[in-house]
């Protein structure tokens, strides 16, 4: 191991141990349309109460998703062929849901109806995220999530919106950035 891997191994598990010393939330639920989510839960040590955890869906699915969650969560998965995807994609009723951190539809299928079971709807996050290679999300789409009630959202666009309300905020990601990069755990959960 180079002596730059090893700084940056270490700076992370000291990053994270902060993290998770500063959590004072413990049973949370993080609501995304990315694997930051996963990324998240993982960097505090908490089990996924989620089952949007390694998966993806596109930016319009997420917004139905989140504005009708209780009819998306009582869906069964429907799982279906999408060309060129490798891993599982299912459908619930009209939006898809892509798992491409899982290699069949049996282990996708498992966890999700798992996590399910696991949402605190006291304690709910939603967290968007666009991506510089996919359509924007919209100013609407932003400001239909007043409507949505949860404890925190957060929305990272490629675009920014100055007239967004103080319970929504957009950053703007450069294209090589990740979504992570622009993230303090603590900061969004808290």
């Amino acid at each position: 191991m180079n002596r730059g891997s090893w700084y940056i191994k270490v700076y992370n598990k000291l990053l994270n141990a902060y993290y998770r010393m500063r959590l004072r939330n413990d049973h949370f639920t993080i609501i995304t349309n990315t694997c930051i989510g996963g990324v998240m839960y993982h960097k505090l040590g908490k089990k996924f109460c989620t089952p949007t955890i390694n998966l993806w869906m596109h930016d319009k699915d997420f917004f139905k998703f989140v504005h009708d969650m209780d009819h998306y969560l009582s869906c069964k998965l429907q799982f279906v062929y999408s060309d060129g995807e490798t891993t599982p994609v299912a459908n619930l009723d009209d939006i898809q849901v892509h798992f491409n951190h899982y290699q069949t539809e049996k282990d996708a299928a498992e966890k999700w109806y798992e996590r399910c079971k696991r949402i605190n709807r006291e304690n709910l996050f939603l967290i968007c995220a666009d991506r510089p290679y996919t359509e924007s999300v919209t100013y609407e789409e932003i400001a239909s999530l007043r409507e949505v009630t949860c404890r925190g959202k957060v929305v990272f666009s490629n675009l920014t919106y100055s007239t967004i309300p103080n319970n929504t905020t957009t950053y703007k990601i450069v294209e090589t950035s990740a979504p992570s990069d622009y993230v303090k755990s603590d900061a969004v959960i808290n």
